[in-house]
């Protein structure tokens, strides 16, 4: 019997949780902007929504350069990774900035 390997099961499970945090904001979206009669897009114009994939993205493009062989396809997922964090970061101060307003 081979034992576990806990590394494998971790970096899987990252990008495994990415898909279902982006599934599960694509169905709450489709859901609100059906119940608003609105467009699908018009839902992912909203920080929170974003935001949100942005987090998918981030822990998908974790697991995966957690799973890569090669050192390229790691730094690419690496470099990806960074992105959706500049860009969760972005989108976080905005929404401060935006909360913070007098109405």
């Amino acid at each position: 019997m081979t034992p576990i390997d806990w590394r494998d099961v971790f970096s899987n499970a990252l990008w495994i949780l990415g898909c279902a945090v982006a599934l599960a904001t694509l169905s709450y979206a489709d859901w609100r902007a059906d119940r608003d009669h609105a467009k699908l897009r018009g839902q992912f114009a909203k920080p929170k929504y974003r935001m949100s994939i942005e987090i998918a993205l981030i822990f998908f493009c974790s697991g995966l350069a957690a799973t890569s062989v090669s050192t390229i396809s790691v730094i690419v997922w690496i470099i990806l990774a960074v992105f959706a964090i500049a860009q969760l970061v972005s989108d976080a101060t905005k929404l401060r900035q935006s909360s913070r307003r007098p109405s």
